[in-house]
């Protein structure tokens, strides 16, 4: 499976810290399934999210299977971006998988979607 990971932060005093954090996490999770990380979407940003829209646009492309975060926090900031996230799973057969378990599309658990 392509994966992308998205980490994000909106601290930017210690985000190296918090950013690093999520990467290691996800990248553990990520070698016991023995996928391929394909892309990693980094933001420092509160609000709007640039790097989330990217993704969104890639995994409409057909470019990717599977998009993998810390925490269902990384993703929803926005109903619209909740919106294009339910989009993604149902119409391009996208996976979502967070790693705090609130989201796995493989598995079939929707959680917050």
């Amino acid at each position: 499976m392509k994966c992308v990971a998205y980490v994000r932060t909106s601290n930017e005093e210690h985000s190296e810290y918090y950013l690093g954090m999520q990467m290691e996490a996800i990248e553990e999770y990520i070698d016991n399934q023995d996928w391929q990380l394909s892309k990693v979407y980094q933001e420092i940003a509160s609000g709007l999210n640039v790097g989330l829209k990217e993704v969104i646009k890639e995994a409409q492309d057909g470019k990717i299977d599977v998009i993998i975060a810390a925490t269902a926090t990384r993703f929803f900031r926005f109903y619209d971006q909740v919106t294009h996230l339910q989009e993604l799973c149902r119409q391009h057969k996208v996976d979502i998988i967070t790693l705090d378990n609130s989201i796995n599309t493989v598995e079939g658990n929707w959680g917050l979607i």
